[in-house]
């Protein structure tokens, strides 16, 4: 995969990314141009209506999409790639990074070119679940601060400068591997750079992928912590090396794969573990020690209070989990959208207000304190008559809108 992968070639290696989208606002024609880069030629297509830019360097089989502040990067026709970034600045900062484009020369380019039949690929083709997997990321550009707000697990913050490098992109993965049910979990990454401003060129750099060992990346963490005997121990840091190089440190209750991309001396490796390890932990974080059946610290969750601090509507907030099960609260008012989720069970409990679940054989009315549960494969439409509290239970894997995208949907659910 070109561009993409170069920034996540450090610790999470080949992880695909893909997801099911709906391709809107789509124009018969498109602009089409083609463009020198070196020895290189990409080729470039512009969907008038809503401004989304696709391009390929001629000859592979690698698309990129820019969808206002999304990426999506398709390989042989499968989408495999999502990035969403708080701008649409920042994307294109990171299009002209990893392919040398920049905005005013795909303009230039497209203005003087010609108009083709909208290609095929500029839909997005439906992913193929159970033979793919996915990479889903948000990117926070340097933000540090919002990467740990977003994240549900410690992660470390050394600052913007670590190893004589400087801190050039933060953001918050979630990969699926293949098959239904793989998932590999959540993982926080941070990249430090030589060259911030020509990441993944070939400089120097030092990736840090922070997960919780209840993810699957952060769970193969801790198991190579627990059976490595090649201890790294200092002051503020308890690490085990691997054979490539590259360290497990354990932060906070997660760990953190340390990967440099060149072979880092010993006493400069110690220091640059001392100061992730002696980052402060945000004291939000103290919320992520929630109940274990391992003798962790058990805390109770009163349902008003964290119905308090939600003020959107339909748009649900962790507040604990249990095996692979997140339980939300959400505020519901007015009807959602139809839809159906095609491998999960989804449990609905009224806590105030009153909720019609419509169904195309059907309503049932829910009233406080009643709960209903709509099956995998079920479509489905909440209806709230007024304001009205619920408490879902359902798999990690859920997304709100299930197999629908809409302005309703949540990709990142924030944790109270």
């Amino acid at each position: 995969m070109a561009g993409g992968s170069r920034l996540l070639a450090i610790g999470l290696g080949s992880a695909a990314l893909v997801t099911a989208v709906a391709w809107r606002a789509q124009a018969p024609q498109v602009q089409h141009a083609t463009v020198p880069l070196g020895q290189l030629v990409v080729e470039l297509w512009r969907n008038p209506v809503d401004g989304e830019v696709a391009f390929q360097f001629q000859g592979s089989h690698d698309w990129t999409i820019l969808r206002r502040r999304t990426l999506y990067d398709l390989i042989e026709g499968r989408l495999s790639n999502v990035t969403v970034y708080l701008t649409a600045a920042d994307a294109w900062k990171k299009i002209q990074h990893w392919y040398g484009l920049m905005p005013e020369h795909v303009d230039a380019a497209l203005s003087g070119g010609d108009s083709v039949a909208r290609p095929q690929l500029m839909e997005v083709p439906k992913l193929d679940r159970a033979t793919r997997g996915y990479l889903y990321a948000r990117d926070f550009g340097t933000d540090t601060g919002r990467l740990r707000k977003a994240a549900h697990f410690p992660v470390p913050a050394p600052g913007p400068t670590l190893a004589g490098l400087q801190l050039a992109d933060v953001s918050l993965l979630q990969s699926r591997g293949p098959g239904r049910l793989v998932d590999i979990g959540y993982v926080a990454y941070l990249v430090y750079s030589a060259d911030p401003d020509r990441i993944g060129t070939g400089e120097r750099l030092l990736g840090l992928d922070a997960a919780s060992p209840r993810s699957g990346w952060g769970g193969s963490y801790r198991d190579f912590f627990v059976r490595s005997r090649t201890r790294l121990v200092g002051s503020g840091y308890d690490a085990r090396q691997t054979s490539d190089g590259r360290v497990i440190l354990r932060y906070h209750g997660s760990y953190v794969l340390v990967a440099p991309n060149w072979d880092l001396p010993l006493s400069q490796l110690r220091a640059v573990l001392s100061k992730i390890g002696r980052s402060r932990i945000p004291s939000a974080c103290s919320s992520f020690q929630v109940s274990t059946s391992r003798g962790g610290m058990v805390e109770k969750v009163n349902l008003a209070e964290k119905l308090a601090l939600v003020d959107e509507r339909w748009s649900p907030k962790i507040v604990a989990e249990l095996n692979d099960a997140h339980v939300k609260v959400v505020k519901l008012d007015g009807e959602f959208v139809w839809h159906h989720h095609d491998d999960e069970d989804e449990l609905f409990l009224v806590v105030s207000g009153r909720l019609r679940m419509q169904l195309r054989d059907g309503d049932v009315v829910l009233e406080p304190g009643e709960l209903i549960v709509v099956p995998k494969g079920v479509e489905h439409c909440p209806f709230a008559e007024g304001e009205t509290h619920v408490v879902l239970i359902e798999p990690k894997t859920t997304l709100n809108t299930g197999n629908v995208r809409s302005e309703r949907t949540v990709e990142q659910l924030e944790r109270l």
